[in-house]
This record gives C-alpha cells, structure tokens and sequence, in this order.
C-alpha cells in the first residue's frame, strides 16, 4: 500500500480534520490572489479612464482650434507684412507708408512652402485729402486674395473691389448720406458705391477701398504696394517670432507685425485651457495612484499576517492530527513501515492541503476581484487580471508551505515508542 492511498483513506475517514486546514489555506491564498487582482484591475481601469480623459480633452482642445480658427477668420487679418524700413511709429500715427514693395513680393511668398501664415492679400495704403469733399481719408487699394502654390483654394476673408467701384467706411457714408448704388469722384475719376461697411468704431469707419490697380494709378505707386496682409495659422498661435523668422527668409527685406491683440488673448486662453486640462487630469491621475497606494499597502500589511495566522493553523491542526493518530503510528511501525514513509504520509497529507487550499483560494480570489473591482470586471474575465506569475507561485509554494508547517509534528510524531504507544490505554 502506497503512502499516496493511505493519505486519501485517511482523509476520507477524517474529512471533518482535513477542511478545515483546506480552509485555512484557501483563505490565505484568496487574500493575496485578490490583493494583486484588485490592484491589476485598479491599474487598468485607470489607464482606461485616463486614455478616455486624454481624448477628451483632445476632441476639446481640437474643438476650440476650429472656434479660434472660425473666429479669427471672422476677425480678418492678423499678420501684416511691410517693407523693413517702414517706420511703425509713422504707420501707426499717420496711417501713411514712407516706404514700399513691389508687388510681385506676394507672388514670391505665395510660391514658397510657408506654413504659419495663410490668406495672403496685398494692398496699397494711403491717408490723403479727398479733394472733391475736401477733407482727409485712408485709401485702400486691394485686389483679390493670392493663393499659395503648394495649397488647396480657401474661401476668401475679404473678396475683391470690382474695378471702378468703391466700398466705404461707415461713417464716410453716413456723412454724406451715400447709398449703394450712388456714384462718387475720387480725384477726378467716377466710381460707383459698391458696398458701405457698418460702424468699426476705428480707421475703418474714414477709409475707402478700390481696386488695386486703380489705387496705384491714382497715387502713382504702378506696381507696388504697401503691405501684405496675412492670418496666422493655428500652428503659429501666439508665436509672432514663429511667422516672423518663416517670413523673413523669404522676403529678407521684409518685417512682419501682428496688429490684432484679440487673436493673441484667444490663443492665450487657447494655452490655458490645456494647461488647466492638463492639470485636472494630474490631478485625477494623483487621486488614483493614492488609492493604489492605499490598496497596495493594505495588501502587503494584512497579506502575510493572514497567511502566517493560517499556517500556523495549518501546524497546529497537524500537531492535533499526529496526537490523534498515534495508536495509528504505533501500528504502522509495528508491522514493519519505516518512519521516512510515515514521515512522508504526515507532510504529503499537509502538501495535498496546500493544493487543495491554494486551488480552492485562487477560484475564490478571482470572484472576489469581480466582487469587489470597482471596473465592474465579469467574473468570467476576472482570471485575465491575475498577474501570469501568481498561480504557478501558489501552486508551488502553498504545498511547500502546508508541508513544512507540518514537519515539526510530524518529526514527534515518528519519533515515539510504539511499545509505548501500543501499551496506551
């Protein structure tokens, strides 16, 4: 008779003995199965949500670059570009250029792989004094946008002035009760109003806009032009050095200015808006990893408390064990069994605990863990967050572990007299 079936029969005698160190270790092993399970799917469920967040936020952020990219086309040019050697403070003070560029400058940039600055428009501007009314006003030559080489067409900010017509400020309009559809003289030549603009509240409000071509031969500027208007790309927010260094190497002679300050603060709270993103993500991010913290410790603080209470249970039940089987030992020895087999028969009986304990703890782990997770993991998928070291660990280690528990009462155990034992009443 092998120690194999003198384990089992015994076991079947003494079931009610033998649960409970089954037990023992399946509560053990069930602790620290769902203490590593309960972290996995803590980490996983954060790294979900957190992947969730992130794309939130970028579908926001991305949603705020086209507001910003709507909103600044509604609030036209941003960008101008002027001759370096236009002097800002008479630009500025006198709206009246010192200096010019040839006008085949926009073509050259149009041509160029520029990626900061689109919708390229160039004009020609100058304050002079309306003779026929006589007083002073800013004309505006403009033609229509030039589209870059390399680009698809865009829809136009501003569309062009039809030869031999004009557009007027507001208040130039107002002023002179003109109408759409009246016919002006601008120095001695007749235009038709071919649009009047609503109040601006600025120099827009005394300006007059005619074709290109007209402006330069009444101010006898024949192929030049002033500026080049341009709107920043959304890559170029709020990065005027960015536009200005792009632009320079391509027309050297050249400076770029940003004139519309409400474009800059849009990118600004553009930047905020991130940064503020950004931050309650962290901060979201450093609440999880805390409880993490928290579960991690409750595991590595109860863990092996649980698992040593168990073990020591695991030994005490087999010091109860080997006291009840002694008139057992006694005969085995007497009919001729060695004390390594009845040795093996205590620590195999110990070790078939562990397997039975550490199976049954790991079933019990796992449903814990879909009990528990706050991911709401199905119990059918909850084997997927036990980490691939852990079960062949238990499967190893808690036999071992049953086993030595038992080796000290199974050593006294063997150890007696069985003269002394079969003499026991």
């Amino acid at each position: 008779m092998t120690a194999l079936t003198l384990v089992l029969q015994e076991i079947r005698q003494r079931l009610f003995s033998f649960l409970p160190g089954v037990l023992a270790i399946a509560l053990a092993t069930g602790v620290v199965t769902a203490s590593f399970s309960l972290l996995e799917a803590h980490d996983r469920e954060t790294a979900l949500v957190l992947q969730n967040k992130q794309q939130e936020v970028q579908k926001e952020m991305d949603a705020m670059e086209d507001e910003y990219r709507k909103i600044t086309k509604k609030m036209g040019f941003n960008i101008l570009i002027l001759p370096k050697a236009q002097t800002l403070a008479d630009f500025y003070s006198d709206h009246q250029a010192t200096h010019f560029m040839p006008e085949e400058s926009v073509k050259k940039l149009a041509a160029a792989t520029i990626t900061t600055i689109e919708h390229l428009l160039p004009l020609l501007q100058q304050k002079i004094t309306w003779p026929e009314l006589g007083r002073t006003v800013i004309l505006v030559g403009v033609r229509g946008e030039v589209p870059f080489m390399h680009r698809g067409e865009k829809n136009p900010i501003l569309y062009p002035v039809p030869p031999g017509t004009v557009v007027l400020g507001h208040e130039l309009a107002t002023s002179r009760s003109f109408a759409v559809g009246n016919e002006i003289t601008l120095m001695g030549r007749r235009f038709k109003i071919h649009a009047v603009n609503p109040p601006r509240g600025g120099k827009d409000d005394i300006t007059l806009w005619i074709n290109l071509s007209e402006a330069q031969e009444l101010l006898g500027k024949p192929g030049l032009i002033t500026g080049i208007m341009a709107l920043q790309c959304k890559c170029a927010f709020a990065d005027l050095p960015k536009v200005q260094a792009e632009v320079e190497s391509i027309l050297p002679d050249t400076q770029a200015i940003e004139f519309a300050t409400q474009a800059q603060a849009r990118a600004e709270a553009r930047q905020q808006a991130r940064k503020t993103a950004e931050q309650v993500i962290a901060q979201w991010k450093a609440g999880r990893d805390s409880v993490r913290d928290q579960i991690k410790s409750y595991a590595t603080a109860w863990a092996p408390i649980v698992m040593a209470g168990c073990f020591l249970g695991v030994a005490a039940m087999a010091h109860s064990n080997a006291r009840e089987r002694r008139q057992e030992v006694g005969i085995l020895s007497a009919i001729g069994i060695s004390q390594g087999n009845i040795f093996a028969i205590f620590l195999l009986r110990a070790a078939i605990q562990g397997l039975l304990g550490s199976l049954g703890g790991f079933i019990a782990g796992i449903a814990l863990t879909s009990a528990f997770s706050s991911a709401a993991v199905p119990l059918n998928t909850s084997w997927m967050l036990v980490p691939a070291w852990l079960a062949p660990s238990l499967l190893l280690a808690t036999p071992t572990a049953a086993a030595l528990a038992a080796l000290v009462p199974a050593a006294v155990a063997v150890q007696a007299d069985p003269a002394n034992i079969l003499g026991e009443e």
